[in-house]
């Protein structure tokens, strides 16, 4: 496990073209592994969850969330795979229904879990820095709106997202 800067610089990413699924591909390609999107209903308390099976990478993610945390929770995930984090049973975190219908055996992976108190876990707290110096290379590359998803009719969203500390 590296460092986040050296891991994000062993990316060779093109910031100036990021797009989601673009910088998708490229972990990919890098990891040489599938990587699948799955929405999915998750447990309250679960926003997304990165499964590591012998075949690929999944990256479920809560359907119900706006797509500015879809986006976030997705890059979390992508930062325990590339940071080559702790993977541990997920059994007991996927929906029972989740679970049979896509794995069979023991699977592992991380899940995302909101909770009240902020996290004092080194491995979460590294990936939320590995997102944000994602997100400073987006901001950086002029491709801020990537982020963002599309503009909002919902007046009450605006206030929001104007709240999140970016500047359109």
């Amino acid at each position: 496990m590296g460092s986040v800067s050296a891991v994000i610089e062993q990316l060779d990413y093109d910031f100036s073209r990021f797009e989601l699924n673009h910088f998708l591909d490229h972990i990919k390609r890098l990891r040489k592994r599938q990587l699948i999107l799955m929405p999915a209903v998750l447990k309250h308390e679960i926003v997304a969850i990165w499964v590591y099976s012998d075949k690929a990478d999944y990256i479920f993610f809560k359907s119900t969330d706006h797509v500015i945390h879809q986006t976030h929770n997705i890059l979390h995930e992508i930062a325990h795979m590339m940071l080559d984090h702790t993977r541990i049973p997920l059994e007991d975190v996927l929906t029972p229904e989740l679970f049979n219908q896509l794995f069979s055996g023991q699977i592992t992976g991380r899940p995302r879990r909101i909770t009240r108190e902020p996290s004092t876990d080194i491995e979460e707290l590294e990936a939320e820095d590995f997102v944000f110096a994602i997100q400073e290379q987006v901001m950086a590359a002029n491709r801020i709106d990537q982020l963002l998803g599309k503009a909002s009719s919902i007046s009450e969203l605006n206030n929001y997202v104007e709240g999140m500390g970016f500047d359109v």
